[in-house]
């Protein structure tokens, strides 16, 4: 049985709809609320609140854990990719799932990282913007000369079978 293409627009419609609600519902309007209730007695006091040492303290330490988040996250990120990649185990693909629903990144396909990952790769042209990858402007690099790899979605035939090298300068 065939979609209809109005299908299609439909539910890529209703995607982008309910990304729009919660980008708006979870970011848009918590940050709203808080600048209002900042500056309800006015900039200036404001500012000087901020000068507080207690302020400035509470700064720095939202700072601390945001890095030290940021490096557990990391570190766990890496593993995690490791072990999806490199190993066999059941459950593997409900925590994949899991992984990839926070960085889904909705194109037109109704998800654009294996686009993005193209781009990267050279198989494919930006539309606008460019790619740089290791300070190196990759415009006009055929992808056997890129510093990116791309493996077959299909399981690899031999120890370590690729579409192409990466190739290192």
């Amino acid at each position: 049985m065939r979609r209809s293409p109005d299908t299609d627009a439909l539910v890529r419609g209703a995607t982008f709809a309910a990304a729009l609600g919660l980008f708006f519902l979870l970011i848009l309007l918590p940050l709203v609320s808080l600048n209002q209730y900042a500056v309800r007695e006015g900039i200036g006091v404001f500012w000087d609140r901020l000068k507080n040492p207690d302020a400035v303290g509470a700064l720095r330490l939202t700072a601390f854990v945001a890095l030290a988040a940021t490096a557990v996250n990391a570190v766990i990120g890496t593993t995690m990719a490791f072990l999806l990649t490199r190993y066999r185990f059941p459950g593997r693909k409900v925590i994949n799932a899991l992984v990839d629903i926070p960085l889904a990144i909705l194109g037109p396909s109704g998800c654009g990282k294996s686009t993005l990952l193209r781009v990267v790769a050279g198989l494919l042209r930006a539309d606008r913007g460019t790619v740089e990858i290791a300070g190196r402007d990759m415009d006009g690099v055929p992808p056997r000369d890129r510093l990116a790899g791309n493996s077959s979605p299909r399981p690899a035939r031999g120890r370590r079978a690729r579409i192409f090298p990466v190739r290192r300068p």
